[in-house]
């Protein structure tokens, strides 16, 4: 003789399954709108690893120099804004480098400046300052390429944000 299971069985395990698949909370967005007056300015993005802070990232700002991509050129002194719309982080920092024309890091890490960043509600602005180690280049370019890197922090998630102005050399 075969066992019917009762339709009842079946809503109830379905119930079950519904709420336990519901209970987990979605990861919340982690966008951001960055901007310098009217430009808006492409970034990529990384959810942050701790094994992976200190490992050496030699190409993460390899994609601005992409020939699809155009890279802003910000004057020094102008400000530029980061606006995580409703959902602010609760930490930030920010390291500014200088890059080569492939991407990659000009000089080690003791040449990269932090940036010391601006709350404003939601939003958080730093002023472009002249990067002090601008001098250093012997290619007497009028322009230096910057890889900014700005890390946010929401309670253990965190996220990288890469992004590559263009500012008035040094020379």
């Amino acid at each position: 003789m075969q066992k019917r299971y009762s339709p009842f069985l079946f809503l109830f395990l379905a119930i079950v399954f519904a709420i336990i698949g519901g209970c987990s909370k979605p990861e919340p967005k982690m966008e951001v709108t960055i901007t310098s007056g009217k430009k808006v300015i492409g970034y990529q993005v990384q959810k942050t690893v701790s094994s992976e802070k200190n490992e050496s990232r030699q190409d993460v700002f390899s994609f601005a120099f992409d020939p699809s991509y155009t890279i802003e050129p910000i004057k020094t002194s102008e400000t530029i804004v980061l606006d995580f719309g409703d959902n602010p982080p609760d930490r930030i920092t920010g390291k500014d480098s200088l890059v080569g024309p492939d991407g990659h890091y000009l000089y080690d890490e003791r040449t990269t400046t932090s940036i010391p960043f601006q709350e404003d509600g939601n939003r958080y602005t730093f002023e472009v300052q002249t990067h002090k180690w601008s001098g250093l280049s012997s290619l007497f370019k009028k322009d230096d390429d910057r890889g900014i890197e700005v890390e946010a922090t929401w309670k253990k998630t965190a996220y990288t944000y890469f992004f590559v102005i263009r500012t008035d050399s040094d020379n």
